[in-house]
């Protein structure tokens, strides 16, 4: 299976929890976030390098 496709079904399948809205929010993004980094389409080196960004603390307060 090609990593589009891979990116497609992760991305329908987060909204679909989405808007099913059985599961807490921030779960449903943190479980996409490790699937995508278990799958391969997203690199380990940068899983938690957008934390580190200034308007994520800004937006966190």
């Amino acid at each position: 299976m090609s990593d589009q496709s891979i990116v497609f079904l992760l991305i329908s399948a987060t909204l679909v929890l989405f808007i099913w809205g059985r599961v807490r929010y921030d779960l449903v993004a943190f479980m996409a976030l490790i699937a995508g980094t278990l799958v391969g389409v997203i690199p380990t080196h940068g899983v938690f390098a957008g934390f580190g960004h200034p308007a994520v603390v800004i937006i966190a307060l």
